[in-house]
């Protein structure tokens, strides 16, 4: 019994993840690695969780036989909690919601989102208290970028939300590193959440079969066009902040 004790209490995670972060090779160091590991798991986490959570429900299906009230409830809680624990990615969420309660799942997207993005936004700033990732303005090098950036972080944060492709949940760790209000940071993320949350919620409406369409989603003729249309809209609008910021220190 001694050795598994000895070892029990040599232990520390705290240790562990500051070594696991010092392996990253980062400008500012072991920091910067904690803030990139943690948007890694923040963007890996959901897709594994929600890819169980579909088996589980798709082999429950009396889970949605509940009165149309109690289901929305339920359904509301449930997302919320779900997104803003970075256990489902929200577009995910939105193809299980508009598979199952079709236009009444519009309650729960509405209600739920900016409810998730508060709650995802608080326990990512939990993570990087409790893994020692200092917030990236608290670096003498960065403060003047950070502070320029201010001037863009509505736009920056709609430009975050609206492509497909960047995880709601990394992007939370990343945005809890800025001192972003909140006020901007919900109004933000519900306009940019807003469009693709609608087109893979119809997607979902109309989807035959969801862990298939989950699995491998298939658009058609014109809707082929939108999840490239938003890529493309975020990432110039990023590139334009970024020359914005970046352009401070070069005068």
């Amino acid at each position: 019994m001694l050795v598994p004790q000895f070892y029990i209490m040599r232990f520390r995670p705290d240790r562990w993840w500051k070594r696991l972060g010092k392996s990253l090779f980062f400008k500012h160091g072991s920091n910067n690695g904690r803030l990139l590991l943690l948007m890694v798991l923040m963007g890996g986490i959901p897709l594994a969780f929600s890819s169980m959570f579909i088996i589980y429900i798709e082999a429950n299906p009396q889970l949605f036989e509940l009165e149309l009230f109690p289901l929305l409830v339920l359904s509301t809680i449930s997302a919320i909690f779900l997104i803003g624990l970075a256990l489902m990615p929200s577009t995910v969420a939105a193809i299980v919601l508009g598979y199952y309660l079709q236009y009444w799942g519009l309650i729960p997207v509405f209600i739920s989102y900016p409810l998730a993005a508060l709650l995802g936004l608080m326990f990512s700033g939990l993570l990087l208290h409790y893994t020692g990732t200092r917030p990236l303005h608290h670096f003498a090098e960065l403060k003047d970028y950070v502070e320029k950036l201010e001037s863009y972080y509505f736009q920056m944060i709609v430009y975050l939300r609206i492509s497909p492709v960047l995880p709601f949940a990394m992007m939370n760790v990343f945005l809890a590193s800025l001192p972003i209000k909140i006020g901007w940071y919900v109004l933000g993320s519900m306009v940019g959440m807003l469009p693709r949350t609608l087109l893979f919620f119809w997607l979902g409406m109309n989807a035959r079969d969801l862990w298939e369409f989950v699995k491998q989603p298939t658009l058609e003729g014109v809707w082929q066009l939108f999840p490239i249309v938003f890529v493309l809209l975020s990432l110039g609008g990023l590139l334009f902040i970024a020359k914005k910021v970046f352009a401070v220190k070069s005068r």
